[in-house]
């Protein structure tokens, strides 16, 4: 007969930790100095409810603790792979999911350019993506999805975009314009200035 006392596999999993002066994000606004009580990997009581008899203790220095956050819109991580006009890195994205986790984004979208220029915002930049992501995904430590951004004067190849939607491989789409007014030559050199830092 095994000794309960002696079990070394003694519900290791559902011991609780308790991370106490630590201020918390709630549904119901910021609770200052404040604690957090965990069991099993998951939230068990917050503020009040804490009873203080966790196992495992933690001083969290008056830092904040809040739910990770979820980026709809980003596309930052073209600066991973075209850091200056001209250039293409790998699409490897570590580089992008580690400074994503550090600022506490745990759910992010890709907002890929599905657009008619040349270089980082053409198709086959888009095609190239959904690929490496997918192949990445994986091992990345944020939870990704995929936010193509079609820009609606690109009108070929309507067909493969939605298939990638019937496929599964995209999970947000968006309809852009970003064609500046032509009768407004502010805006359409502000336009070509950036197209040229894109792509020339």
């Amino acid at each position: 007969m095994q000794d309960p006392v002696n079990n070394s596999k003694t519900n290791t999993s559902q011991r609780s930790t308790l991370i106490e002066n630590v201020n918390v994000l709630t549904s119901d606004g910021w609770l200052e100095n404040s604690r957090v009580e965990l069991s099993g990997g998951k939230i068990c009581a917050v503020g009040a409810d804490v009873d203080g008899s966790a196992s495992v203790m933690l001083n969290g220095h008056g830092g904040y603790l809040l739910p990770g956050i979820i980026d709809l819109h980003g596309d930052a991580f073209e600066r991973h792979i075209t850091p200056r006009a001209g250039t293409v890195f790998p699409l490897d994205l570590a580089a992008n999911d580690a400074s994503l986790i550090s600022n506490s984004i745990t759910t992010f979208y890709y907002s890929i350019t599905d657009g008619f220029e040349p270089g980082p915002r053409s198709r086959e930049t888009v095609r190239r993506l959904l690929l490496a992501l997918e192949n990445l995904m994986p091992r990345f430590s944020c939870q990704s999805r995929v936010h193509i951004r079609h820009e609606k004067v690109n009108t070929e190849l309507h067909d493969e975009l939605m298939s990638w939607i019937a496929e599964g491989r995209i999970q947000m789409l968006s309809l852009n314009d970003h064609l500046p007014e032509l009768d407004n030559p502010t805006a359409t050199e502000r336009y070509l200035a950036g197209l040229r830092r894109r792509v020339t």
